[in-house]
């Protein structure tokens, strides 16, 4: 029989290191990650740094669990979604996660730049990454015969995931303004629905994936 305070140390060893990623969070928003050191983050935590090491791992292990945090955020979101139809969910669910990026754009474009695009965002874990989200909406949507007989749930949402890395690698990259980025995730969502969406789901698609490509042609780029 395992201790009774299993579960407690559990508990506290979860606490630590969330309160690890707040910490690391706020250092990066404030001075950029490449100033970030293991030592600065166990000072503005109260630990040292073997037990910044031995709960998050090494730098970039930390910078991959802070994302995969920021994904649960993003499933936990989308899984409270009540309303709309599974296509309508998609597209919110785009907004979401893109939401959550801007929220604090500074850290998520440099944590980007350092890991790579799909790093911590694809990433498998115990929860459903972005691809996984929207499979499984556009299953939904397949089932309630909103896409065209045939379409393969799977590849589609793995195209709008890919799509959605895409403009995220670009923004992070500081050649996408933040509005575009926006504009450009969503386009990416109903580019890729209006090929697979039957009728009469396919003419509402087209015309929201026609103003999101207008709204990107009025937006400014970076120099």
């Amino acid at each position: 029989m395992p201790p009774a305070d299993t579960g407690l140390r559990a508990r506290q060893k979860r606490d630590r290191l969330h309160h690890i990623l707040d910490v690391t969070e706020d250092l990066i928003d404030l001075h950029g990650e490449a100033a970030v050191t293991t030592e600065a983050i166990a000072e503005a935590a109260g630990f040292s740094a073997p037990t910044i090491y031995n709960l998050a791992g090494t730098r970039d292990e930390l910078l991959t669990t802070l994302m995969v945090r920021s994904m649960e955020t993003f499933r936990r979101e989308v899984e409270a979604l009540t309303k709309g139809t599974p296509l309508e969910r998609g597209a919110e669910a785009v907004r979401i996660c893109t939401g959550i990026f801007l929220t604090r754009e500074r850290l998520y474009k440099e944590v980007v730049m350092r890991l790579g695009g799909p790093a911590g965002v694809g990433i498998p874990h115990s929860g459903r990454t972005p691809d996984q989200v929207q499979i499984d909406l556009m299953t939904e949507a397949a089932a309630a015969g909103m896409l065209v007989k045939g379409t393969s749930p799977e590849v589609l949402g793995r195209q709008i995931f890919m799509s959605f890395i895409g403009a995220m690698s670009v923004w992070a990259a500081g050649r996408m303004v933040n509005e575009a980025f926006d504009a450009q995730t969503l386009h990416g969502y109903y580019a890729a629905v209006s090929a697979y969406a039957a009728e009469p789901h396919r003419v509402k698609v087209e015309k929201l994936k026609r103003q999101q490509a207008r709204k990107l042609a009025q937006l400014p780029q970076p120099a």
